[in-house]
């Protein structure tokens, strides 16, 4: 039985074209096993940190300061140090706060 062809919506009205600015949450890590970070993203001019605890802060450029940012992106990647990075140094700097992951993503798409 042959498969029904697959047909593309029309685009949305105002929607962006090409490739999104935003990844994908991607998993933290962890390589201590105790870290308060469960997963980060790369934002424009930022980065999205999800914690264990719930809730996805934003700390962008603007709120947490470029080189703050760009160490924060380098420990993401490295898997290590993220979480006191950010108790220490820019714990309320946050651009944007969401209560979970559906809501970040939520705002990300608006």
């Amino acid at each position: 039985m042959a498969a029904a062809p697959r047909t593309r919506s029309p685009p949305v009205e105002g929607a962006a074209r090409g490739p999104s600015p935003v990844s994908a949450l991607r998993r933290y890590g962890n390589r201590h096993g105790d870290s308060g970070v469960r997963a980060w993203a790369v934002v424009p001019d930022g980065i999205a940190v999800e914690f264990r605890g719930g809730g996805v802060y934003v700390y962008t450029h603007e709120s947490a300061g470029a080189a703050a940012v760009t160490e924060m992106r380098a420990l993401a990647e490295a898997g290590r140090g993220l979480s006191s990075y950010i108790s220490r140094h820019v714990s309320e700097a946050y651009a944007a706060v969401h209560p979970d992951r559906r809501a970040w993503r939520a705002a990300v798409r608006s």
